[in-house]
C-alpha cells in the first residue's frame, strides 16, 4: 500500500508541478500546499519536543526531530535565496517549479531519515525483507523514475529513455562496470575498517541488523533477486532520474540517507563514497553500467555475508 501511495503521490505532484510551470494559479496553490504541510510538520515537531503526547509516543525526541526535519525540508526550498545558493553547486534551475518541488521532497526525505536514524538503538530490530517486497519496491522505484522525468507529460518514450541515461553498453563498458565492483568493495572496506576502529560498538549492531534484514535472501537465488532489484530500482531512480537534475553530490546524499540501517556510522560515509563512484559511472558510461555494477556488488556482498555469518 505504501508503494502504491508513493507512485500515485509522485504522479499527482509531477502533473501539478507541470501545470504550475505554465499557470501561476497552479504554482501558487502547489507552493501554498507545500508551505502549509511544512508549517504543520514544524509545529508538530516543536510540540513533541516540548513533551506533548509523551505518554503515547516512544522515542519522542526522535519523532520530534523527524517532524521538524520534514517541515524545514519542505519549507527551505520555497525560499528563492536557498535555490539560488544551491544552483551554485548543483544543476538545478532556481526558477523551475519542478526543481523547487523536487528539492522540497528531497530535503523533507533527508529530515525524515535523520529522525529515523536517531531513533535506532542497540535493541532496534528490522523486519526481514522478502523477495516479493524487493521486486515490488524495485518496480515502484522504476515507475516513479519514469513519472519524475515526465513520461506522458513532457516526454515521449524515446525521450524518456534517453533522459534516464539508457544508452548501449559495449563489451568494454561491461568490463569497466564489472571492474568498478572491486572499487566499491575497496570503498566499503575502508568504511568498515574505520567503523571497526573508531565505532566498535556500532559494528556489531549494524552487522546484526543486516543479518536480520537480509536473512530471507541470503541464498544464491535470493542474492540474485536482491542484486537485480536494488541495481535496477535504485539506479534508475537515483542515477537515472534524480542525478541529472540535482547533480552527483546531492543525489549521493539522498542515496546515503536511504540506508538508515547503517545508523550514524562511518559505514554511511562508505555508502556516500559508493554513490559518488556510481554517479561518476552514470556520467561516463550510462545508467545500464550503474545497474550492472550495483547489482554485482550487492549480489557478492550478500553471499559473502551469508558465508561469514
Amino acid at each position: 500500500m505504501s508503494l502504491v501511495a508513493l507512485v500515485v503521490g509522485a504522479a499527482v505532484v509531477r502533473v501539478w508541478a507541470h501545470l504550475g510551470q505554465r499557470r501561476p494559479l497552479f504554482r501558487r496553490l502547489l507552493f501554498g500546499a507545500i508551505a502549509l504541510l511544512g508549517l504543520l510538520a514544524c509545529v508538530a515537531g516543536v510540540a513533541l519536543w516540548a513533551g506533548l503526547g509523551s505518554q503515547f509516543i516512544q522515542n519522542q525526541r526522535s519523532v520530534a526531530l523527524a517532524f521538524a526535519g520534514v517541515g524545514l525540508g519542505l519549507l527551505l526550498p520555497l525560499m528563492p535565496w536557498v535555490r539560488r545558493a544551491l544552483a551554485w553547486v548543483t544543476p538545478i534551475d532556481p526558477a523551475s517549479v519542478l526543481d523547487t518541488v523536487g528539492l522540497s521532497a528531497a530535503f523533507a526525505f533527508i529530515g525524515l531519515s535523520v529522525g529515523i536514524t536517531t531513533a535506532l538503538s542497540p535493541d532496534t530490530t528490522l523486519q526481514p525483507v522478502t523477495l516479493s517486497e524487493l521486486v515490488a519496491q524495485s518496480a515502484a522505484f522504476v515507475v516513479v523514475a519514469f513519472v519524475l522525468v515526465g513520461l506522458g507529460i513532457e516526454r515521449g518514450w524515446h525521450e524518456t529513455i534517453e533522459r534516464l541515461g539508457f544508452r548501449p553498453l559495449s563489451l568494454r563498458g561491461v568490463g569497466n562496470a564489472l571492474a568498478l565492483i572491486a572499487l566499491l568493495f575497496v570503498a566499503s572496506g575502508l568504511a568498515g575498517a574505520l567503523t571497526q576502529a573508531l565505532q566498535p560498538e556500532l559494528t556489531q549492531q549494524v552487522g546484526q541488523r543486516m543479518v536480520e534484514l537480509t536473512g530471507p535472501v541470503s541464498s544464491l537465488p535470493g542474492a540474485v533477486v536482491l542484486g537485480i532489484s536494488a541495481g535496477v530500482g535504485e539506479e534508475i531512480l537515483f542515477r537515472g532520474a534524480i542525478q541529472p537534475r540535482f547533480g552527483i553530490w546531492l543525489t549521493s546524499l539522498l542515496f546515503t540517507m536511504a540506508h538508515v540501517q547503517y545508523a550514524f556510522s562511518f559505514l554511511l560515509l562508505g555508502v556516500f563514497a559508493l554513490s559518488l563512484i556510481l554517479g561518476w559511472e552514470r556520467k561516463r558510461y550510462g545508467t545500464l553500467a550503474c545497474i550492472l555494477t550495483h547489482a554485482g556488488y550487492d549480489l557478492i556482498a550478500v553471499l559473502l555475508q551469508s558465508v561469514v555469518r
